[in-house]
């Protein structure tokens, strides 16, 4: 990163963008302290400003054809567009110290990229591991079934982090993991190799996920289709088309029991943790009104009964749907506390809420215990 002559603020704008981390604070020359990232904007050269447009058009243009984005569709899902623009601001509100966040959506595609050619690149009885999907097509009129409470001491809490990371964090403590994953019921992956920001897109882009659903897609999914880029259909070959499990029925779920959290491509892959994983859409009620607390509790009696009939004794659970769903969080709180407390309460020995410091945070919060690291390695003695 270069410091601009005459300034005492470094660049906040590189002609390649690529290599900023996620979360870099701006520091200013002689100064021991960052300051804040509104002061930091502020002070940027008139050239990054002009940088910062030249990429984002060139974003824009590569990404997205005209008609596309001349449609209304593009403005209903601009924030999909803006989240990964190379050089875009995103400020990380209600983290503490607001950090900024830089997101190359063309270092998102080429690291997606290389994750799943490595993947493909493994022995074949890892792969076929990780390409197994088992599908439930549970509607209302026949729900997941009834089921018994368990005599199991339960824990229950608030965990400050993303769904990942938890289930890392149970798996390396030695509990048998599931994790809820807030999918998009019609689109596998939701829109994954766009740098999207919700939680299905980004379990897609560090777990071996893709190797499990992605032959299980739309009949009618593929390059081209939905704004996919054309590099999609490069592992066609690799992965061949199985029976679809897409669209989701209404209260259906696809289990996927081995999947691997990515931690580097030039890691062993059966030292890289591994948990299972639950793909279950939730509802979109900013398309379909309105909300129903009666669908959203049998999508989570689903996601309970998997979890306890495939013998997991650990759960990580979220704010589920109450992102770009538009799914009320109080809603999904009570319902997921009456729901843990009666049919299912003693069946598992932990369920996890991990939800990061944002709005959501406070409805789980009042309901469910905030817990740490150690209060979860205390219930194995680990």
């Amino acid at each position: 990163m270069e410091e601009e002559a005459g300034s005492s603020v470094r660049r906040m704008v590189d002609p390649d963008p690529g290599y900023y981390s996620p979360n870099e604070s701006i520091h200013y020359v002689g100064s021991p302290e960052p300051r804040g990232p509104l002061a930091a904007f502020c002070l940027a050269s008139v050239k990054d400003c002009k940088i910062l447009c030249f990429e984002t058009r060139r974003y824009l243009h590569t990404c997205f054809d005209r008609d596309f984005l001349a449609s209304s569709a593009s403005r209903r899902d601009l924030w999909r567009l803006l989240l990964p623009l190379p050089g875009i601001i995103a400020l990380a509100t209600d983290r503490g110290n607001h950090e900024l966040m830089f997101m190359d959506a063309a270092a998102s595609v080429r690291l997606q990229r290389e994750t799943i050619c490595y993947l493909l690149s493994l022995p074949q009885e890892e792969r076929e591991a990780m390409e197994q999907a088992e599908n439930y097509t549970f509607t209302m009129e026949h729900p997941a079934p009834e089921t018994v409470p368990g005599s199991r001491a339960s824990r229950c809490g608030v965990l400050e982090a993303d769904t990942v990371a938890a289930a890392k964090l149970l798996e390396r403590v030695g509990f048998n993991v599931v994790l809820l994953s807030f999918a998009h019921g019609y689109n596998c992956g939701g829109g994954f190799e766009h740098a999207g920001g919700s939680q299905e897109e980004a379990i897609f882009r560090s777990t071996s996920i893709f190797l499990s659903l992605w032959p299980h897609r739309r009949k009618d999914d593929g390059p081209g289709v939905l704004r996919r880029g054309a590099w999609i259909g490069d592992f066609d070959a690799a992965l061949p088309r199985k029976e679809p499990f897409y669209e989701h029925t209404e209260c259906g779920a696809i289990y996927s029991p081995h999947v691997r959290i990515v931690e580097g491509l030039a890691s062993d892959v059966g030292r890289c943790p591994k948990v299972a994983v639950l793909t279950v859409a939730a509802q979109d009620v900013g398309r379909v009104k309105p909300f129903r607390q009666d669908l959203l509790r049998e999508k989570i009696r689903t996601t309970l009964w998997v979890a306890a009939t495939q013998g997991h004794d650990a759960v990580v659970l979220g704010a589920f749907g109450c992102g770009y769903f538009g799914n009320p969080p109080e809603a999904v709180a009570d319902t997921c506390e009456d729901v843990l407390n009666t049919e299912f309460k003693g069946v598992f020995h932990c369920v996890v809420f991990a939800l990061l410091r944002d709005r959501n945070f406070s409805s789980f919060a009042k309901r469910f215990p905030v817990v740490t690291e150690e209060d979860l390695a205390s219930l194995t003695g680990r």
